[in-house]
């Protein structure tokens, strides 16, 4: 228009279209985006312009969206409002539906919705704690900046918690070494951001997993496993560490094969160069693995080189500081005259623990404390911030720079959180919080000297020592404490200070716990828990601190060990601080009769035995079980006019059972006579005999009177089906034959109730009834008392396991107070069948194979032993076996082998690129792009290579 200069009224002037080439006369068309989103400022803050005029190319519908012309993500999800139009989601107000945002630290929040609520979009964990900003701040919180999530994700101290136990990492095989450090992987990062590690999201691939998945994908070649074996672990996570959906899992590092997991409904996703697992529906609790145990040799780290076949994991990316941070790597290499990639990853390592000559590092807590203000690169650049500046930060952060020094020297390394090590208690590992790590994955060869061979990625951690503190001029009281609180608060005062320097500490926070002696080292850990805290403090500008107070439960009779736990602040981190005195913790206890009853005047038969059952506990709470404190035992004294006195001794089992045979003779007059119970006291160690005896637990004595009571006679035998009548056949009958008479010299038929008790073998705990007969002159035979019986030992009525087992009947005669007992002295055994359970899945040949293979008897438990030999036969051939496992639960693990003989072959044959290659049996030169089929003639020797999906041929380039 000739009177306009801005004809259209979209802000841009006639020339201005005019040279940008846009149309003057269509306001939707033009080159004004102030935020730089690819949509100009009129197409955002209008609807109805053609969608041509957004994205190019579109086809001619309208735009229904207003947008905004000054932020490039007008919904905060992630995703740019141009790249929604063309993605054809909701720009406006609909964050949910964004597709792919870009996330560069891979902590599963975009990294526009980072910038906005304040976490660090370069650093997958803001607050250095060891939980990813996307877990500790969901999506349905990023709207509020975080405000009442579950987790602050620039709050270090509620992302791991110290004394919890996240897992327990059952070794359900032999031979693991538990001596090496086991490393349980978590979350992997494998491209660096200049302030931390993120995801390769140009990498990202997922391999949809199932039971029994097998993978070699980064783990060394089998020549360096242990005994060429694998070895089965079974993960139970608890707490904190239960797995949900979007979790990734934990699991080890060098996993070959996932062989189960609990729910089997968890959909696993394998991360394809990661090794990251991805549950993606329902909830995970248990774990059943496979993996390798590697050692390397000292001649095979000295013949190491970087992994030579992938391009993976490897260059630092575009950032200014490269060239500084590898010209720092290589001057400390060079200190050291390296001769191998194992060198050289040694000579980085040693140089962020222990420093040099010119350098040392120290380890803090609270980070670098790195600041993005600063105008150079330097201060910016995580790596180059601590190398150069300020040589300090926390393991997190000499993980980041451990990483970047080692891809400096071209080696293929990616950064790895999850936890190392774990407490070995019987056949596993207990793994806590404060076993959770930083680590780095170096993927190393061996060079031509030892036949170029894959050593897998192999972790290395890199973080300076801890500075410890201690405890000075302590003082406590008191030497003994009553277990019902009678002996007032518990009091400790002293001064913390660090151990090299004799420093004070001053402003940490300090917890107190009354443990028993042998779990100090359990703190942090198990032992730490909120019933055994006495109290929290914090030290003073001279470092002083006082306690004076009482855990809310009191330990067991024993020992017991004050422990100083050291919260995380600045150069102190966790810490369990104990000393060399103890505190005698003391109680009484109560020694009570079960049976027979009456329990206050039990009655025992005259001319039978009977067994008295009791308790022996604390007398006050919590009343744990007085088997696993020690092997402690009860008296029982009485006199009869027979036998005159008697003294018996009972060994305490679980629970606190006891139990006494008494034998009386059958001419023992009627009427009450005296007994008693006692309890001799006990000492953790053996200062009993002291003039003035020290005691845990205190000597009691209760008096009593058994009564005497004409009792019947019980003569009773039991058979199985079996040429050895002691063996007794779930599902099969057994026979029970006997008398039920009076006592006397005319005996007579006696109605009552039979009762059939059995019990484990050593168990030294109540018999289990497995039935009962009424027994009258209904099923007499043809003498009066007279029985034969037979009953089906079926499984659903025997709930004792297979193997050996204590027979007991009892016959209780109507009228009569006192039951007669026949407890049988040969050992008798249940013998029943073994369920194998496991699932068999489609497997690869020339992939490994695992299977889990759950043993259960007739109880469906496997608490049962489950001696013999098993093996495997697959296509007629034995390819594993075993002999008395040790538990009920096994791994079967072999390779499913190629059977083919010689002759004319069609291979399908994977190259990448575009190669001239010669297989050595074709004679024909063929141009190979892709894939392509070669018809291959096999000699008569020919074995396959690899155990990779595709088939290796022998090929040289032309």
């Amino acid at each position: 228009l000739t009177n306009m200069t801005d004809s259209d009224g979209d802000s841009v002037s006639d020339l201005d279209e005019v040279i940008n080439g846009t149309d003057p006369m269509e306001p939707c068309n033009n080159l004004a985006d102030f935020d730089g989103d690819g949509l100009n400022n009129w197409f955002e803050n209008s609807t109805g312009c053609p969608l041509m005029f957004g994205i190019g190319g579109g086809n001619l519908t309208q735009d229904n969206y207003t947008t905004l012309w000054n932020n490039t993500d007008t919904d905060n999800g992630g995703v740019t409002d141009f790249q929604e139009y063309f993605d054809g989601t909701n720009p406006q107000n609909n964050p949910d539906d964004d597709m792919n945002p870009l996330d560069t630290d891979g902590d599963g929040i975009p990294d526009t919705i980072e910038q906005e609520i304040g976490t660090d979009w370069r650093d997958p964990d803001t607050d250095g704690g060891g939980i990813p900003d996307g877990d500790e701040c969901p999506p349905a919180f990023w709207d509020d900046d975080c405000v009442d999530a579950q987790m602050n994700p620039w709050d270090p101290s509620d992302d791991i918690q110290a004394n919890m136990m996240y897992f327990f990492a059952e070794n359900t095989s032999v031979g693991i070494d538990y001596n090496i450090t086991h490393y349980w992987r978590w979350h992997t990062y494998d491209a660096y951001t200049g302030v931390s590690w993120g995801v390769n999201t140009s990498l990202v691939g997922y391999t949809p997993m199932y039971p029994s998945w097998s993978t070699l994908q980064g783990v060394a070649h089998q020549d360096f496993w242990d005994d060429s074996a694998l070895y089965g672990w079974e993960l139970e996570y608890r707490g904190n560490g239960i797995l949900y959906p979007g979790d990734e899992l934990i699991a080890t590092y060098n996993a070959v094969n996932y062989t189960d997991w609990i729910d089997v409904e968890a959909g696993m996703n394998f991360s394809n160069y990661t090794r990251d697992v991805l549950i993606d529906s329902s909830v995970v609790t248990n774990l059943y693995v496979t993996a390798t145990q590697v050692t390397m040799t000292d001649v095979i780290k000295d013949n190491t080189t970087g992994f030579q076949n992938s391009s993976y994991a490897k260059g630092l990316g575009k950032f200014e500081s490269s060239e500084n941070i590898s010209r720092i790597a290589w001057e400390v290499v060079n200190e050291t005259g390296w001769t191998s990639a194992w060198d050289q990853v040694t000579a980085i390592q040693q140089f962020l623990i222990n420093g040099n000559n010119t350098t040392t590092f120290l380890r803090n807590h609270a980070g670098s404390n790195r600041s993005d203000s600063a105008s150079t690169q330097l201060l910016t650049d995580t790596t180059l911030w601590i190398l150069e500046e300020v040589r300090e930060g926390d393991c997190d952060e000499y993980a980041t720079i451990f990483a970047a020094m080692l891809r400096a020297l071209d080696l293929p390394t990616r950064k790895v959180t999850g936890f190392s090590g774990g407490t070995w208690v019987d056949n596993g590992f207990e793994v806590y919080g404060h076993d959770f790590s930083w680590w780095v994955e170096v993927h190393l060869q061996t060079n031509a000297n030892q036949g170029e061979l894959d050593l897998g990625w192999i972790p290395f951690e890199a973080c300076p020592e801890m500075s410890v503190v201690e405890v000075v001029n302590e003082t406590w009281s008191p030497d003994s404490y009553e277990r019902d609180y009678s002996s007032g608060n518990i009091t400790l005062n002293g001064t913390l200070q660090f151990s090299s320097n004799a420093s004070v500490v001053e402003g940490i926070t300090l917890d107190l716990y009354l443990v028993p002696s042998n779990d100090t080292a359990k703190v942090p850990g198990g032992a730490a828990t909120a019933n055994h805290l006495i109290g929290t403090v914090t030290t003073n500008a001279s470092g002083f601190f006082s306690f004076d107070g009482a855990p809310s439960e009191m330990i067991q009779p024993g020992y017991g060990s004050l422990v100083l736990l050291t919260h995380t602040q600045g150069y102190v981190g966790i810490q369990g601080i104990s000393f060399p005195w103890m505190i005698n913790v003391t109680d009484d206890v109560n020694l009570s009769i079960t049976s027979p009853t009456p329990t206050s005047e039990p009655m025992l038969g005259a001319g039978v035995n009977t067994t008295v059952t009791g308790l022996l506990e604390w007398f006050n709470a919590p009343q744990t079980d007085p088997a696993l404190l020690d092997t402690l035992q009860v008296l029982l004294n009485y006199t009869t006019v027979e036998d005159g006195p008697v003294n018996l001794i009972a060994d305490v089992g679980s629970g606190g059972y006891y139990e006494f045979n008494v034998p009386i003779s059958e001419s023992e007059p009627l009427g009450f006579i005296n007994a008693s119970l006692a309890f001799l006291g006990w000492h953790q160690e053996d200062k009993n005999n002291l003039t003035n005896p020290e005691y845990h637990l205190r000597p009691t004595t209760t008096s009593f009177n058994f009564n005497i009571t004409p009792s019947p006679n019980l003569t009773v035998t039991l058979e199985g089906i079996d040429s050895n009548i002691s063996i007794l056949d779930i599902n099969e009958l057994v026979f029970i034959n006997g008398t039920a008479v009076s006592r006397g010299p005319i005996p007579e038929s006696l109605n009552g109730t039979l009762t059939f008790q059995v019990r484990r073998t050593g168990t030294n705990g109540p018999y289990t009834t497995l039935t009962t007969w009424s027994l009258n002159e209904s099923n007499w035979t043809s003498v009066p008392g007279q029985f034969s019986l037979s009953w089906l030992f079926n499984e659903s009525s025997v709930t004792i396991p297979s193997g050996e087992i204590e027979v007991k009947f009892t016959y209780a005669a109507d009228g009569l107070f006192a039951a007669d007992e026949e407890n049988f002295p040969e050992t008798y055994g249940i013998r029943s069948y073994v369920e194998f359970d496991y699932i068999l899945n489609p497997t690869t040949r020339g992939h490994l194979a695992a299977i889990e293979v759950q043993l259960s008897d007739h109880t469906g438990s496997s608490v049962a032993d489950f001696p013999g030999s098993y093996t495997v036969d697959f296509n007629g051939t034995q390819v594993w076996n075993t002999t008395d496992p040790s538990s009920g639960r096994y791994t079967v693990v072999w390779t499913p082998q190629w059977d083919m003989i010689a002759g004319d072959y069609t291979w399908e044959m994977n190259f990448t690129g575009s190669t001239w290659l010669r297989p050595a049996t074709v004679q024909d030169q063929i141009r190979i792009q892709g894939r392509s089929t070669v018809t291959v003639t096999l000699a008569s020797d020919w074995t396959p290579r690899g155990t990779t999906n595709w088939v290796s041929v022998i090929a040289q380039d032309i």
